[in-house]
């Protein structure tokens, strides 16, 4: 009823299919955007998209399939072709081809394993980044690595961010706003002199640098030498409201870089939500990067290979008395007589490496309108004799790390470290 000639897909998926509707929803429209850079993952996403498409010479059916990573595995959702609207024009999700449904449906079947569209208002972008790859999210928080670092470090941060990029990992950066009070609560998406919006959420696209073109730079000609600029690609999911500074779109940085460069770039004057920032102005603003790192564990792929297993366990109790042989919730570290009871895995390490630990709790009456809290896990990693072949009965406090929230999922990570360097070690999830 939206349109005569209906379809999932219009000449592919593209960051422009994913126009943020009038739901506050940027974590999860986001998170789609990013993945139109992962055709694999789309396909997984939206299975058998070919078979789904709407053909006026075969009957329709009204249904569509689509699979999100819950818990450890591909869960199936399937939804009717109803979609709001209000004046015969979408009212969430949309793409910029009027004609073209894939984003919209998505967003639907997203607010079905959620319980509701207005479930969907606000969460946390590691989720929906985990939702739609099966992957690991991990959220940095901007200020806090370039604070603990060298001064080298908006570099060290802006290397991992295009090595996790050119590995296929999706990548939403957001600008947060603290709500201390009600005053804050107006900052929220609050356009800034510059162009972006506070309290948002936008798609990492791309992450390069560019090289300048030596004829714009007299000393760089003399000497043959080309100089380059750390650049990072962003999306709005609003589809308008771009960064107005430096490198902006039309502005004149761009006659320092070679016709044939921008061309491959894709540098346009459109306002599309897509755009380009130099990477000293990215580090300014943005507060919060989420990296969602897939598990590529193809002997023969060319990128970065890791080997995944994936184990499952819960918190039990008997019910009659804390601390029981039986009973598996031996709480926090202050609760030392029964924290041992705690699941515990043995992890052997026998070359030097990199290893990340992931906690995901199970979601709370998930598919549901209510919506419980998260309840507060850990991980805590404890270094252990080599020849350990039982669980740990007493504990010594010599904890290598420790990871406590209260969110639906936990990485820590051991990168590079020598500490875990032919060891044997020991996982507590509390």
């Amino acid at each position: 009823e939206l349109h005569d000639d209906p379809h999932l897909f219009v000449e592919g998926a593209s960051p422009n299919d994913v126009t943020q509707g009038v739901l506050g929803n940027c974590w999860f429209v986001s998170a789609c955007s990013a993945l139109t850079h992962n055709q694999h993952l789309l396909n997984r996403v939206i299975p058998d998209a070919e078979s789904q498409e709407w053909d006026p010479k075969n009957d329709y059916a009204g249904i569509f399939r689509f699979r999100f990573w819950r818990f450890g595995g591909w869960l199936e959702i399937v939804i009717d072709d109803l979609l709001p609207t209000r004046d015969g024009k979408l009212l969430f999700a949309r793409s910029k081809t009027p004609n073209e449904f894939w984003s919209a449906l998505l967003e639907k079947a997203f607010a079905k394993l959620y319980g509701c569209y207005e479930n969907l208002v606000g969460g946390h972008l590691s989720d929906a980044l985990q939702d739609v790859s099966g992957g690991v999210a991990e959220t940095v928080n901007v200020a806090k690595f370039l604070k603990g670092g060298s001064p080298d470090s908006p570099n060290i941060l802006f290397n991992n961010l295009k090595q996790a990029f050119d590995n296929d990992a999706l990548i939403v950066a957001a600008i947060a706003v603290v709500l201390f009070d009600a005053n804050t609560k107006d900052e929220i998406e609050q356009t800034l002199g510059c162009g972006l919006v506070k309290g948002h959420a936008y798609a990492v696209t791309a992450v390069k640098y560019v090289e300048l073109d030596a004829e714009s730079n007299t000393f760089s000609s003399v000497f043959g030498r080309h100089d380059r600029i750390r650049m990072i690609r962003l999306q709005n999911p609003w589809g308008e409201k771009e960064w107005n500074g430096p490198w902006s779109d039309d502005s004149e940085e761009w006659e320092q870089v070679a016709e044939s460069q921008k061309h491959s770039l894709g540098i346009t004057v459109d306002e599309d939500g897509e755009f380009w920032m130099p990477w000293y102005s990215f580090v300014q603003y943005f507060t919060d990067i989420s990296v969602c790192q897939l598990f590529n564990t193809k002997v023969f792929s060319s990128s970065r290979r890791y080997y995944e297993e994936i184990f499952y366990g819960e918190w039990t109790t008997n019910g009659v008395k804390s601390g029981a042989p039986n009973d598996f919730a031996g709480g926090c570290l202050n609760f030392s007589a029964t924290f041992c009871n705690n699941p515990q895995f043995l992890l052997s390490v026998f070359q030097r490496g990199e290893i990340m630990f992931s906690l995901t709790q199970s979601e709370p009456n998930e598919g549901t309108k209510r919506r419980d809290p998260y309840v507060t896990i850990g991980v805590h990693v404890m270094k252990v004799e080599n020849n350990r072949v039982h669980r740990i009965h007493q504990c010594f406090l010599n904890f290598m790390d420790t990871f406590i929230q209260v969110t639906r999922m936990i990485l820590s990570s051991l990168l590079s470290s020598n500490r875990l360097d032919r060891s044997t070690t020991i996982l507590f999830l509390k």
